[in-house]
């Protein structure tokens, strides 16, 4: 999975799950931490329409989505380590949930990357081996 991908899962399913009564205090926190290192990227990097786009992106995430995308890759905050580390730490922290599995798989947040070799081979919605679509 891109990473620009598994942070805009996170985001979703951290905000789905932190907005509830039942979340744990370690969502809420996690949550809230990956979202100030995503925001301090973006103030570092000077780029205003990022930190309007992940402010937005609670309200109203399909109108966002792009634009958040976007500024994830201008500022490099897709490659950095520590947003990397958030993500990890917030999925930790949905795992715990008892409805945590669903949130999960629901945003398909998942550590892993994918490879594939061969002619007309893409990934799109699944994995597509083959002719042309």
């Amino acid at each position: 999975m891109e990473p620009v991908t598994l942070i805009i899962g996170a985001l979703a399913a951290g905000a789905t799950a932190a907005a509830k009564d039942t979340a744990s205090q370690a969502v809420k926190d996690a949550y809230n931490g990956l979202k100030s290192l995503i925001q301090k990227q973006f103030a570092d990097k000077g780029n205003a329409e990022g930190e309007m786009a992940l402010t937005k992106y609670e309200e109203k995430p399909a109108v966002w989505e792009e634009p958040l995308k976007d500024s994830l890759v201008e500022t490099g905050a897709d490659k950095s380590p520590d947003i990397r580390t958030a993500v990890d730490t917030l999925k930790q922290a949905l795992e715990a949930m008892p409805e945590g599995e669903k949130v999960l798989a629901k945003y398909n947040i998942q550590n892993c990357d994918v490879g594939i070799i061969g002619d007309h081979a893409r990934i799109e919605g699944g994995i597509h081996i083959g002719g042309k679509k």
